[in-house]
C-alpha cells in the first residue's frame, strides 16, 4: 500500500469519525456526554487531535477544548 492510498484511507476514516461525532449530537440532544470527547482517546488524538486543522474543525463544529 502506498503513503498516498494509507493518507487517502486515514483521511477517510477522520471524515466517518466526524461525522459519527455530529450524528452523535444530533441524535442525542439532551445528552451533554456526547458533547465531549477526550484528549486522551487515541482515534480522536490519532485521526483529529494531534493536528492543528484537526482540532479547528472540532472547534467549528462547536467543542471546546477545555485544556482536560
Amino acid at each position: 500500500m502506498s503513503s498516498k492510498d494509507r493518507a487517502a484511507g486515514k483521511l477517510e476514516r477522520s471524515y466517518n469519525l466526524l461525522g459519527t461525532l455530529i450524528s452523535n449530537i444530533y441524535n442525542n440532544k439532551t445528552s451533554e456526554s456526547y458533547r465531549k470527547v477526550r484528549k486522551t482517546n487515541n482515534q480522536i488524538n490519532d485521526l483529529l487531535g494531534k493536528y492543528k486543522n484537526g482540532v479547528a474543525l472540532l472547534n467549528e463544529v462547536g467543542f471546546v477544548d477545555s485544556g482536560a
